[in-house]
């Protein structure tokens, strides 16, 4: 009786290792083997991802032209709105609580309410840079005079009672 060849366990183990695939089966195609180099190199691929993103961030910075938010696109909707309104409406131009004003008393308190399409469209009101100054609609309501419960209303309490009405209505509530 012929003993069989004794293999170092190294051997036999990288045989059957899952980097290499097994034996006579199918190789890695070219993703899988470039998803083994980056694995293998990982350290120098996360150099290289760092390096991108800081040549992106300062060409972002060196090219950035200022940030215009005014609906300044020739031949849009809105460029074609706004013209129409200052042409016509010059001294309400960019009151946009005179706008929410005369909603309210053509359709009543509880069918206006805030939009949120502050990155497109016309320009803001006067003094408003973004967001962030919401609050200048806010004070400007009280000085009409409108109550706490109208600008909440307006703020986001009529939204959120449509959202709140459609979706017990789609969930079978009624």
């Amino acid at each position: 009786m012929t003993e069989p060849k004794q293999l170092p366990s190294a051997d036999l183990m990288s045989e059957h290792d899952d980097r290499r695939g097994s034996p006579g089966g199918p190789r890695p195609g070219p993703l899988g083997r470039l998803a083994g180099l980056a694995y293998r190199r990982r350290g120098t691929v996360l150099l290289a991802w760092v390096a991108v993103l800081a040549i992106a961030f300062g060409l972002s910075a060196a090219l950035k032209g200022a940030y215009v938010n005014d609906g300044s696109v020739p031949g849009s909707d809105s460029a074609q709105a706004q013209t129409l309104l200052t042409e016509r409406f010059p001294a309400q131009s960019g009151d946009s609580v005179g706008v929410v004003a005369r909603a309210i008393d053509l359709v009543g308190e509880d069918h206006v309410s805030l939009g949120s399409d502050f990155d497109g469209g016309p320009p803001l009101p006067r003094g408003m840079r973004d967001v962030r100054d919401l609050p200048m609609i806010t004070d400007a309501m009280l000085r009409r005079g409108y109550s706490e419960e109208r600008i909440r209303k307006f703020l986001g309490g009529n939204l959120l009672r449509v959202f709140r009405q459609i979706t017990e209505k789609s969930n079978g509530r009624r």
